[in-house]
């Protein structure tokens, strides 16, 4: 699946979506993969996740329109 979606918003918006996320992100540096967070989008949600190998972490908000593929 390589779905794209667009989504527009603030920075404020952003740093509302990733602040919850970022703490658990890898940042050892021997997996870069790990070290990203994945955006995805459906509806009306957008959902930031990312993980570290040990611990994982998801946060989800309200896109302030519903999101269309």
């Amino acid at each position: 699946m390589n779905d794209t979606i667009t989504i527009e918003t603030t920075a404020r918006g952003l740093h509302a979506l990733l602040d919850p996320v970022l703490p658990f992100a890898d940042k050892g540096g021997s997996m870069p993969v790990l070290a990203t967070v994945r955006l995805c989008g459906k509806g009306k949600w957008v959902t930031a996740t990312t993980t570290d190998r040990r611990r994982l972490a998801m946060h989800e908000t309200e896109a302030a329109r519903h999101l269309e593929r």
